[in-house]
Parts: structure tokens; C-alpha cells; sequence
């Protein structure tokens, strides 16, 4: 769960509360899991789904839930894959629909909060286990994210690295922490476990949360030990 703070205490907000709660769920299928997500949703204001596994042949009445909107992005081709917001209904935002594209098998998919303080961008990543990206790919992601003002970034990288609480480091992992530095990003989620490997029995970090500077100091966050079947 993230908690973002939308008020700089200088102006009025627009929102009705000055605290927006998210969730992010890598949940491995979301239409078998509706009852856990509507039990989610009772609590907060923003949830954001990885591995929906929703196909463009799944209607919205299919994947419905009131009070909230759903802006989906599924997977075109093949199985899996699929990020989904859902959104209440008095968080006024855009869908953004410029995003870059470094590798044909990356899903990012985004949002920007307009009607608050300090509108800021939500974007998530689900990067599947098998893609693996080159550095120059990794940098033209952070490099535009880093040019669109506040943004927080999270989602499965599936990137390992020792820094942020894996047992090993690969490339993506590698890239990615060079991509922090250079671009001035804030992994907010260092030293936690977001992965359990059940057939290993292995527990890794690769669902994270980043933020530019300027909103990090706003995002309090915490990892809920509860996989709820995924």
C-alpha cells in the first residue's frame, strides 16, 4: 500500500481528502479475484493491477466495480499479462497515451491526477520474466519519466538486484539501478519482499515503487504479507 500526500498546505485542494491511498497487486489473473479486489477497494481510493490476464475479448461488464473507473490496458496477443487502474469516481485525472515503448513485449500503462494540489503522474510497468532490457532501453524509459514533472513508477520489473533486498543481481537489475542514479529516481521500497517463489520457497524484491524527488517526500508505503493467491 502507498500513501500519497496530494496537499501542499498552501492552497485549497479540490479533492476531499488530502491523503490518496494506493495499492498495487501483481495479481495473476483478476477476474477469479473480484471478490478480493472489491474488498480492496472498500479502503482506498486508487488500486493498480499487474498480471490482470484480462484479453480484449473480456467486456467491461465483466470487470465492473461501482464508485470506481477502470481504465485498462490488456495484453493484444498471447496469454497473461494486462495492468488495469481502477480509479474512484471523485479523483478527477487523464489517461496517458504518449508513454514510450523501448521494447515491443514491455506494458506500461498511466495516469495523471489532476485535481489536486500538485498533479502528478501514476505510471506502471509489467515487464514479464523472459524480456530483458539493454541499458540504452532502460534509460529512454527513466529519461522521459523524468521529463513529465511528478511521477511515481511502479509495477513487476522482474529486475533482481542485491541493492534493493534480491539474492542476486542480473542485467535489468543492473540497468535499472544505474538508471536511478542518473535520473534522479527514489526507490522507496528497499528492504522488502514483494515475491514469493511457492515452488522454490524463495521470497525476492521485483515489484517496485519509485517516485521522482519532488513528490517523494509525500509517499509513505508498506508491503501487506498477505499474497490473497497470487
Amino acid at each position: 500500500m502507498c500513501n500519497v500526500n496530494t496537499s501542499d498546505n498552501s492552497h485549497t485542494t479540490s479533492l476531499k481528502q488530502s491523503c490518496l491511498k494506493m495499492v498495487l497487486w501483481n495479481c495473476r489473473s483478476a477476474i477469479p479475484k473480484q471478490e478480493d479486489i472489491s474488498n480492496l477497494l472498500m479502503s482506498i481510493d486508487i488500486l493498480v493491477l499487474t498480471e490482470t490476464w484480462l484479453s480484449v475479448t473480456t467486456q467491461c461488464t465483466q470487470f465492473n466495480f461501482p464508485g470506481f473507473l477502470v481504465i485498462r490496458d490488456d495484453r493484444t496477443t498471447g496469454r497473461g499479462g494486462g495492468i488495469a487502474f481502477l480509479i474512484r469516481k471523485n479523483i478527477a485525472f487523464v489517461k496517458l497515451t504518449k508513454l514510450p515503448k523501448p521494447h515491443r513485449s514491455l506494458e506500461l500503462s498511466g495516469i495523471q491526477i489532476t485535481n489536486c494540489d500538485q498533479p502528478f503522474s501514476i505510471i506502471s510497468i509489467y515487464k514479464p520474466p523472459d524480456v530483458h532490457l539493454q541499458l540504452y532501453q532502460w534509460e529512454s524509459l527513466f529519461q522521459h519519466l523524468n521529463s513529465t514533472g511528478k511521477v511515481i513508477f511502479l509495477g513487476d520489473f522482474n529486475a533482481h538486484n542485491i541493492v534493493w533486498n534480491c539474492d542476486k543481481t542480473d542485467a535489468d537489475g543492473s540497468c535499472t539501478l544505474d538508471c536511478i542514479y542518473k535520473y534522479n529516481f527514489i526507490l522507496h521500497n528497499l528492504d522488502t519482499k514483494t515475491h514469493i517463489d511457492f515452488r522454490m520457497g524463495k521470497y525476492s524484491n521485483i515489484d517496485l515503487l519509485f517516485s521522482t524527488v519532488d513528490v517523494a517526500q509525500n509517499i509513505t508505503h508498506r508491503v501487506d504479507t498477505d499474497p490473497m493467491g497470487s
